[in-house]
C-alpha cells in the first residue's frame, strides 16, 4: 500500500473522500455520518516552552488563562493552534516568524515563551535550554480520527485494529 499526505481544508477532505480521490483521511473531530468509517487514530498536546527561569518553569502544568498577557513566539504555520492560541488568550502577543530554523534560532536566543507539541518533541527533540510545561486546559488537547469510505472499512481492518489497541478513546 502506498501512503501519501495532503494538508487540506476539512471540506476538500471530505469532498475528495467522497469522489474517490482519498481512500483514508484523517480530521480533528469526529462527524456523525453514517457513511463514513471512522476510529481514533492520535492526539497532540501543546506545551508552554519556556527558559529555566521563567515563573512557570517548574509547575507540572499552566493554563492558557495563566500566561495571558504575555508575548510569544511562534511559527507562522502552525494550523489549528493559532485559532486556539488566540481565543485562549486574547491578551497575549504573537511574535511570528516563518520557517522552523529561524524560529529555533529565535527560541534559543530569547527569553519569550514560545510553544511545543508532544508530536513536534518527538520529531524535533527538546532544547536544552528550555522547560516545556503542559498546558491543562482542553482545548491544548487535540484529538484525530480517521475515516474512509463506509463500504471500504473491511478493507483497512486491520489497520483500524491497530489504531484501536493504540489510540482507544
Amino acid at each position: 500500500m502506498t501512503l501519501a499526505t495532503e494538508l487540506r481544508t476539512e471540506e476538500a477532505l471530505l469532498q475528495g473522500l467522497d469522489r474517490g480521490i482519498y481512500q483514508m483521511i484523517v480530521l480533528n473531530r469526529r462527524l456523525e455520518d453514517d457513511g463514513l468509517a471512522c476510529r481514533p487514530c492520535g492526539s497532540e498536546r501543546l506545551h508552554f516552552s519556556v527558559p529555566p527561569e521563567h515563573r512557570i518553569a517548574g509547575m507540572e502544568a499552566c493554563s492558557f488563562r495563566d500566561m495571558d498577557g504575555e508575548s510569544f513566539l511562534m511559527a507562522s504555520e502552525v494550523g489549528y493552534w493559532e485559532r486556539i492560541v488566540r481565543e485562549a488568550m486574547p491578551g497575549a502577543r504573537f511574535l511570528r516568524q516563518e520557517g522552523m530554523e529561524a524560529l529555533q534560532a529565535l527560541i534559543r536566543a530569547s527569553s519569550l515563551p514560545s510553544f511545543a507539541t508532544d508530536v513536534t518533541l518527538r520529531l524535533y527533540g527538546r532544547n536544552s535550554g528550555r522547560v516545556y510545561v503542559p498546558i491543562s486546559d482542553d482545548a491544548a488537547v487535540e484529538r484525530f480520527y480517521c475515516y474512509c469510505k463506509g463500504e471500504s472499512e473491511a478493507r483497512f481492518r486491520a489497520w483500524f485494529r491497530a489504531l484501536e489497541r493504540k489510540y482507544a478513546d
